[in-house]
């Protein structure tokens, strides 16, 4: 029969707080977030490299001040993150690993955001989708789109008009 393992063998991730997300790369690599904190009480994003867990970016890298609620790649092998931490303006962001730092997305995330970012899916490095607790000027929540250059309201001005915050989003292989 067939039964669930812990990646890594019992509590190699050590995390001491739940994990509310995971994703793979296009390199085979696994990562993995959520409330969990390292040493400094800091959340991270942990990747698993085929051998062993560790703090992706090294340590206190992405610094998050609170829980990391989503990750996705993309094509080109980055790592994003958003969720409940903020920058040093205060604004909720999504962060980007480019392979040995973490940047933050664009400018401050322009989102009325009241708890934070919730999703994220990617097509590539010039179109990420986010969505969670932000609304739009007409107090509608709405899918956040990174052009590359960016964000703006997927679908325009309450092009959604969605009446609720939205928690989840993916993308088909036609990138809808």
């Amino acid at each position: 029969g067939s039964s669930w393992d812990e990646l890594g063998g019992l509590n190699s991730l050590s995390a001491n707080g739940y994990i509310s997300t995971a994703c793979a790369e296009p390199n085979g690599n696994i990562y993995a977030a959520g409330a969990f904190t390292n040493t400094a009480n800091k959340n991270f994003v942990a990747v698993w490299n085929g051998n062993n867990w560790a703090e992706l970016g090294g340590f206190n890298s992405l610094s998050a001040s609170d829980y990391i609620w989503t990750i996705c790649s993309d094509q080109l092998g980055y790592i994003y993150a958003a969720g409940s931490f903020r920058n040093s303006n205060n604004d909720f962001y999504v962060a980007r690993y480019n392979g040995s730092d973490w940047n933050e997305v664009g400018p401050t995330f322009l989102f009325n955001t009241i708890g934070g970012i919730y999703s994220l899916n990617s097509v590539d490095s010039n179109s990420i989708y986010a969505a969670g607790f932000f609304h739009n000027t007409s107090g509608n929540s709405y899918v956040a789109h990174w052009n590359g250059t960016t964000w703006n309201e997927l679908g325009g001005l309450n092009g959604l008009a969605a009446n609720a915050e939205i928690l989840t989003l993916c993308i088909d292989s036609n990138s809808n």
